[in-house]
């Protein structure tokens, strides 16, 4: 994997950086807390996304964005002998390859997935792989034996064989717990063998009976069809006779019905005789009621009439004084309306003296005001001016002549009575001053009577004004009112002009005793209209009587007619009640055994159906006991062969172990003699995973602290190394972050002189360190300063064109030596 560009927007306190990475030894320098491995968590966030980063979404922006300002990181990077881009914001992600403008990828997960794929490795093995920082390389000292092995594991891979061990282990007791529930579920293979052979015993023995229920019930079915015929004969001979003797009850009914309205209607044609001879007395009676009503009418119309007058005459009445009401009014409000001139301009001179005697109160409450802040801000600052004057004089008797002086900060010396005595003399001149300004804050605490007096002034005036213009809105409301009296007073005048028009129209003449009389004279006769009114409707019946009398004379005779002959067919039949008692009787018994004879046979017949599938649920659980064998053979197979995978990861394990430790001492040894210049050509890892660096064959017991951050280095490099060779990839980038610990400046040079020599596995170096020193030694700069006001990271990038060399260092360190010498 190899580096060629980062671009950072808005990520943590880099608002706008871009880098571009080349090949060799790059430096990233700068102070503690300038920003610089935010670069390279920003490489991990466009690889992995926010599992790769400290802290949330919200907490990777930088703080000086604006609220809707993106947050994207931009990484170009070569892989496996292709270019890729990748663009990854804090909800969206693009994948480009080969300067596609197509993304191959375009979405969080479908991105994190590919470049997953593509790297070979998951987050921690590319952290552990291609990064390494102080606190790493000493990660494993402060492990017991066994966590170190656990540790080594872990980061190699080998932690995977223990993962897929225990899931293969979880599966075999998930089969093991499977076989026992099917076995606690399976019937005894002893009792199921009984009960299928007891189940076939009874369905041989109920279908032997079911045969012999059936000739039973066929031999009966036979009776019954014999006797049937004359049954049903008998039934219906008797139904004939029944059916006859109820149309003789309904014709015997009908005949009393018939007759009865025979007698209704001759009494109707009675009774119109009757009221024929009753109508001519009444119509004589009621010969002058006509006239009645007609003089009864025109009166009520002059009752009305006479009554609607009266209402007229008194709305008039109430209408004239109304009008005179209004009318003073309407002169009482023209008055007013002509003062309303006046008033305004008495209103306008008023409001012109408030706002000369409202300047004048403003103008003098200002200047009031202002001098009473001007002698507080003075007292303020001579109080303070006090204090500090005081302090002053304090510290230089406090510290004698070789105070310093407060004006040339050279020691005092003989002056410094003359500088006390002077500064004394100020403090007098303040307190005097202190003094003046006191008693004339306190003069000015309160207002001046001269404010009170025009404020009273002000509040008079604008009470005037006040009235004043009440008496303009008083006014102004009195000329509206008066339009609308003036129009009310107009239109009572039409409606009392109206009202005398209609009472002249209205005419005279009505007579109330007359009146009385003819109503008197109407109730009584009305009662004599109503009932020949009433008698008039039987003589006009009396044509559609006589037709229905006809009518139902002819009906009777049919009935008394039809009833003779049903009686004849009677007669014919001669059906006898007793024959018909001793055929249904014999009818009965053969049926009744019939009937037993067909319940027998379904009785049979539904013994024979349970039989049938209590012995098909025999077969069903005889073949469910043969499946559920057959599956416990199945899972016990599978059970086998986890065990024997489970026994094969543990060997493999051991074997993967046994291997790791001279692994990792051969890479480590080669990187040791290359930092070393040989001196130290061996390192191994003893039985306990602890680091045993070997000079001259013979174990070194005591290291010292750069000997050993330089030894736990090169196994952080080996286990990097055996990290990518495992995940398919070369191991050609390499970033160390703060790697140099105790390490003396020629060690450091080393360490530089190492990756430079190396640069077959490691065409690409990242350093980030805070350490000077270091730059003149790298083949390209990246500093990182931080801007405290604007609380942003500013990136700047430089190529050394002569980097120093391994002479130099030795030269420096001499001539450092000698000078301390």
């Amino acid at each position: 994997m190899r580096l060629n560009a980062l671009k950072l927007t808005n990520f943590r306190q880099h608002p706008a950086t871009e880098i571009t990475f080349s090949d060799g030894l790059t430096g990233i320098m700068g102070p503690n807390g300038a920003g610089k491995t935010t670069i390279l968590e920003a490489v991990a966030y466009a690889l992995y996304g926010i599992t790769a980063v400290r802290g949330t979404k919200e907490s990777i922006k930088y703080l000086g964005a604006p609220a809707r300002a993106p947050v994207q990181v931009e990484l170009d990077f070569d892989l496996a002998g292709h270019r890729y881009r990748v663009v990854r914001g804090l909800t969206s992600a693009d994948l480009y390859q080969d300067s596609a403008e197509t993304p191959v990828a375009s979405s969080t997960t479908a991105v994190n997935n590919l470049l997953q794929l593509k790297l070979g490795m998951n987050c921690g093995e590319f952290f552990h792989t291609y990064f390494t920082g102080q606190k790493e390389l000493t990660v494993m000292a402060a492990m017991t034996p066994l966590q170190r092995g656990q540790f080594l594991s872990r980061v190699l891979g080998y932690e995977r064989l223990r993962v897929a061990q225990d899931r293969a282990r979880d599966y075999r007791r998930g089969v093991e717990r499977e076989m026992a529930g099917l076995r606690s579920a399976m019937p005894d293979a002893d009792a199921v063998t009984k009960a299928l052979n007891e189940a076939r015993e009874k369905f041989a023995a109920s279908d032997k009976s079911a045969k012999d229920a059936r000739e039973r019930q066929q031999l009966m079915k036979s009776d019954v069809a014999a006797i049937e015929p004359r049954w049903i004969a008998a039934q219906q001979q008797r139904e004939e006779a029944r059916r006859v003797t109820t149309e003789i009850s309904l014709a015997e009914q009908t005949e009393s019905s018939v007759a009865r309205d025979a007698e209704r209607i001759a009494a109707q044609l009675r009774e119109i005789e009757a009221a024929k001879v009753e109508m001519k007395a009444l119509q004589d009676a009621i010969e002058p009621l006509d006239a009645l009503k007609a003089e009864r009418d025109i009166l009520d119309t002059l009752y009305r009439e006479d009554g609607r007058r009266k209402a007229l005459v008194e709305t008039e009445t109430s209408l004239a004084e109304e009008l005179e009401a209004l009318t003073e009014k309407l002169r009482s409000l023209t008055r007013s309306a002509a003062s309303e001139s006046d008033t305004v301009v008495q209103l306008e001179r008023k409001r012109r003296e408030l706002e000369v005697v409202h300047g004048q109160l403003e103008a003098r409450r200002t200047e009031w005001i202002r001098d009473r802040q001007q002698a507080e801000t003075k007292l303020d600052e001579l109080r303070k001016q006090y204090v500090d004057l005081q302090k002053e004089r304090d510290r230089i008797v406090a510290l004698g002549e070789t105070g310093e002086c407060p004006t040339c900060s050279r020691p005092l010396g003989g002056s410094m009575h003359t500088v006390v005595e002077h500064i004394e003399e100020q403090l007098e001149a303040v307190k005097v001053d202190g003094a003046y300004f006191s008693k004339r804050f306190d003069q000015l605490s309160d207002a001046p009577k001269e404010i009170d007096t025009m404020e009273d002034k002000r509040r008079a005036v604008n009470d005037e004004v006040t009235a004043l213009e009440r008496s303009v809105t008083k006014i102004q409301e009195s000329a509206r009112e008066l339009k609308q009296v003036a129009k009310e007073v107009e239109t009572k005048e039409k409606r009392r002009a109206q009202l005398k028009f209609d009472i002249a129209r209205i005419p005279l003449g009505y007579d109330e005793n007359r009146h009385a009389i003819v109503r008197t004279e109407i109730e009584q006769l009305l009662p004599l209209e109503a009932k020949c009114q009433k008698i008039s409707a039987l003589p006009e019946r009396e044509p559609e009587v006589r037709a229905e009398y006809e009518k139902v004379s002819t009906d009777l005779a049919n009935a008394r007619g039809r009833i003779a002959e049903l009686r004849a067919v009677v007669d014919r039949i001669k059906f006898s009640e007793a024959e018909f008692v001793a055929i249904k009787a014999e009818y009965e018994t053969v049926s009744t055994t019939a009937r037993a004879a067909e319940l027998a046979l379904a009785t049979a017949e539904e013994v024979v159906r349970g039989a049938r599938n209590a012995l098909a649920s025999a077969e069903a659980a005889a073949q469910e006991l043969q499946k559920s064998q057959s599956q416990l053979d199945a899972l016990n197979n599978d059970r086998r062969i986890h065990e024997e995978l489970d026994r094969a990861f543990t060997d493999l394990r051991k074997d993967l172990n046994y291997q790791l430790r001279p692994e990792l001492s051969e890479l480590a040894s080669a990187f040791l003699t290359e930092l070393t210049d040989a001196r130290y050509s061996e390192l191994e890892l003893d039985d306990e995973y602890n680091i045993v660096i070997l000079e001259d064959g013979i174990t070194k017991p005591v290291l010292s602290g750069g000997e050993e951050d330089l030894a736990n280095l090169v196994l952080r490099l080996a286990i990097s190394q055996m990290i990518a060779e495992r995940a398919g990839q070369s191991f050609s980038l390499l970033i160390l972050d703060e790697v140099f610990g105790s390490l003396d400046e020629l060690r450091r040079f080393n360490v530089i002189e190492l990756l430079r020599g190396i640069q077959d596995r490691f065409e690409q170096v990242i350093l980030i360190t805070h350490i000077e020193s270091v730059r003149e030694r790298v083949d390209q700069v990246i500093s990182v300063k931080y801007d405290a006001e604007t609380r942003a990271s500013i990136v700047t990038q430089s190529d050394n064109p002569l980097p120093v060399t391994e002479e130099d260092v030795r030269l420096s360190l001499e001539l450092q030596a000698a000078a301390s010498g």
